[in-house]
């Protein structure tokens, strides 16, 4: 039988840890006047969901071992350390455990408050300090040595780090301070993906038999999430452009010219990154690397499809926040 949590001790819990929402807010007397237990689950929900998203960054070991691995290489007993956008605050305890004197664990959401009893069971409480809020709002009382993020997404830019950074950067950071990730270059390639394809052209086929298409162009004008593997890939991976985190542009536009290496349908173009966490670590969600990190790749349609071309030029542009067309 399943237990459920008194209502006040359910709904002040749900205060504390941040994943009230103003919706849930507003909805709160009605609850109490008629407490079905409809309510309690669309919060507890809401928070697994959060919870376990989480608990998949800890389980992708490719990652963990490249944060560690580079956190290890670069932090030095009594570092000061930034730990940006901070989950879990892995990061940071990462940090403390490589020697770090103090870290300062930024996070906007109600993880925050998980983070800080998980720094209190592993002792580090006297070394890490929270910060709920955007980094780009909050104020530390002395500079860091070193800044770390993981807001990298699946093309690598679209998260927030290149946003987090340049704060980062101009407020936060010793002069000759160090970013973990120091750079960050963005791929792409050709690719065959009957499946996404099929997911645009769905809305042409009149379903229920009404007239969709005018979604089509809405759907053809998004970057779908897809796990890519090496028989999709129509030509060698092209460097699209690399982002040096200390100075990255908030805007940019960068054209490359791919060159197909054998015969299939075009249906698009898969983007990933690869990211230089400290000058021997790299961590990438390539599709062509073995130890990959587990994150999708990204894919923007082609409008129309090739059987065979020998040179595909492809022209991207990104203004941040995130806004891209290609």
């Amino acid at each position: 039988m399943a237990s459920w949590l008194p209502a006040c001790e359910f709904l002040t819990l749900a205060r504390q840890s941040g994943f009230y929402s103003s919706f849930e807010r507003t909805q709160q007397w009605a609850w109490m006047a008629n407490p079905d237990r409809s309510f309690r689950s669309t919060i507890g929900t809401h928070v697994s969901r959060i919870v376990d998203e989480h608990r998949q960054y800890l389980a992708d070991g490719a990652r963990v071992s490249a944060y560690r691995q580079a956190i290890e290489e670069v932090v030095r007993p009594g570092d000061v350390v930034l730990d940006l956008a901070s989950g879990t605050g892995i990061l940071g305890l990462l940090a403390c455990r490589a020697g770090a004197g103090r870290v300062y664990s930024v996070e906007v959401s109600g993880m925050i408050e998980l983070a800080r009893e998980i720094c209190r069971a592993n002792g580090f409480q006297d070394r890490m300090v929270f910060l709920k809020g955007l980094s780009t709002r909050v104020d530390l009382p002395e500079k860091v040595d070193v800044a770390v993020c993981d807001q990298m997404g699946r093309f690598g830019f679209e998260a927030g780090v290149v946003q987090f950074f340049g704060d980062a950067c101009k407020r936060f950071l010793k002069p000759g301070g160090t970013l973990i990730p120091a750079r960050l270059d963005m791929v792409v390639c050709p690719v065959e993906c009957q499946e996404i394809w099929s997911q645009v052209e769905y809305w042409n086929d009149s379903p229920a038999g009404f007239d969709f298409r005018p979604a089509r162009q809405w759907a053809a004008n998004t970057g779908y999430p897809v796990k890519l593997v090496p028989d999709q890939l129509l030509a060698s991976p092209a460097v699209l452009t690399t982002l040096e985190m200390a100075s990255a542009p908030t805007s940019f536009r960068r054209e490359v010219t791919l060159v197909v290496s054998r015969r299939g349908v075009l249906h698009g173009i898969g983007g990933w990154f690869s990211a230089q966490l400290s000058r021997n670590v790299t961590m990438t969600n390539s599709p062509l690397v073995a130890e990959r990190i587990n994150r999708h790749n990204v894919f923007f349609l082609w409008i129309g499809r090739f059987r065979w071309s020998l040179e595909i030029a492809f022209a991207f542009r990104c203004i941040l926040p995130c806004r891209t067309s290609w």
